[in-house]
């Protein structure tokens, strides 16, 4: 965790434990969300988007940062993690975003799975995704992004 000096800041706002503070880079928005630990802000949450159809959503902890994309609302605490469904029979999983990256893994019509990332080049468009077993296991991959049906 990092902290910031409050100082530094501008656009900013305080919620309950939190300090808020927007601003846009070029053209990105971003919305920073710090918390108050032993008097100190440190970051906890930043939401990034472009045309903000999806929210690039870091979270830092202790262990270190996770990326997911999550839905676009104005509350950040209202903000859910995307989610998609499987349209194809069969939808193989890539290790890049690339079709010359295909793995032997891949999921099954009605699967629904996490977005993590997005990538689009050229004609093909791409969505990192997470997958979660019935046994609780995990696998993260890349999947093409007219495999999938976007549910929120």
């Amino acid at each position: 965790l990092s902290a910031i000096n409050i100082d530094s800041l501008c656009n900013y706002r305080l919620e309950h434990e939190y300090l808020i503070s927007t601003y846009r880079t070029g053209a990105k928005w971003f919305e920073d969300i710090y918390r108050i630990k032993d008097g100190v802000f440190h970051i906890y949450i930043r939401d990034e988007c472009l045309d903000c159809d999806y929210i690039n959503r870091t979270l830092y902890t202790a262990k270190g940062k996770q990326e997911m994309l999550v839905t676009s609302d104005d509350n950040f605490q209202e903000r859910l993690l995307k989610k998609a469904k499987v349209l194809s029979e069969r939808a193989s999983l890539y290790s890049s975003p690339s079709s010359k990256h295909r793995t032997k893994a891949y999921l099954i019509i009605g699967d629904e799975i996490f977005l993590s990332g997005y990538f689009s080049e050229k004609a093909e468009s791409w969505f990192y995704v997470r997958y979660e077993n019935i046994n609780g296991r995990s696998i993260s991959r890349w999947i093409k992004e007219s495999d999938l049906e976007i549910i929120n």
